[in-house]
């Protein structure tokens, strides 16, 4: 999560499979928002990644709120 600000031009990012744990996708989540990276973001996969309840809702919120707006 904390080197997603490093990466400007990311477009795609598939983590699925890689079980970085409910908090791990909530960082990574809240990493993608905070830089900005989230609203050029066309395709997330957080398969199997184990998120729980809190990082769902989260990701809701976002996507309500438009800053996935590619996805």
């Amino acid at each position: 999560a904390q080197v997603i600000p490093s990466w400007p031009h990311l477009t795609h990012l598939n983590i699925g499979d890689c079980l970085v744990g409910a908090e791990g996708c909530l960082a990574i989540l809240r990493s993608l928002v905070d830089s900005g990276i989230s609203r050029q973001l066309a395709l997330l996969n957080l398969q199997y990644g184990e998120m729980n309840e809190e990082g769902a809702a989260y990701l809701a919120s976002q996507l309500e709120q438009g800053n996935f707006p590619q996805l």
